[in-house]
């Protein structure tokens, strides 16, 4: 598989990560309030990311002195750890203490998120840095993301069904995605 092959599969890889989220934040919801969830899940998501870093801390050092550039493991696992510590402070003050006991659903559920965050985000900022990658047709696939979010929450959330409306949006992105990457040619640098 070619360089954009691969780069395409694993950004339909993230997204199809990504979808996964609605999912488990209804069912992590249930025993948690909002901010307190979303704190707790990028906070693990975070210290994942840094964990699978320390291995390679040196060489990240010794790169970081030679460039300029900020690794994008390193980039997202601060980025999702600061960002979860900020909304774990906020629940705090604005949302009553957890509303039920900690099932194995919810610790299910925010193993799945974290992990899915870390995962996803890393891959991202992975393929961002890849020379060669134009963002704008990366950040296409995105759209994937509410369209299969959508249907596995169908699939997983009680009382989730389709409508027809929704329906007809995923058929429009779905289309659209399949006519842009079918019709992108590489136009040759003479």
């Amino acid at each position: 598989m070619n360089s954009k092959g691969n780069t395409i599969l694993w950004a339909i890889v993230a997204c199809l990560l990504w979808s996964t989220a609605y999912a488990g934040i209804k069912i992590g919801l249930q025993y948690d309030t909002p901010f307190h969830f979303a704190g707790i899940r990028f906070i693990i998501s975070g210290l994942m990311i840094l964990a699978g870093n320390v291995a390679t801390a040196v060489s990240n050092v010794i790169i970081s002195i030679r460039s300029r550039d900020i690794d994008p493991l390193v980039l997202s696992s601060s980025s999702l750890f600061f960002g979860g510590v900020i909304l774990f402070l906020m629940s705090v003050p604005f949302e009553s203490r957890p509303i039920a006991p900690y099932t194995m659903n919810y610790c299910i559920a925010l193993a799945w998120l974290s992990f899915m965050a870390a995962t996803a985000f890393s891959i991202w900022y992975k393929l961002l840095q890849r020379p060669g990658v134009k963002v704008p047709e990366l950040n296409l696939w995105k759209f994937i993301t509410p369209v299969t979010g959508a249907a596995l929450s169908w699939l997983l959330v009680p009382d989730e069904h389709p409508e027809w409306l929704t329906i007809s949006g995923m058929l429009i992105i779905t289309i659209s995605l399949i006519l842009f990457f079918r019709n992108t040619h590489e136009i040759p640098v003479n």
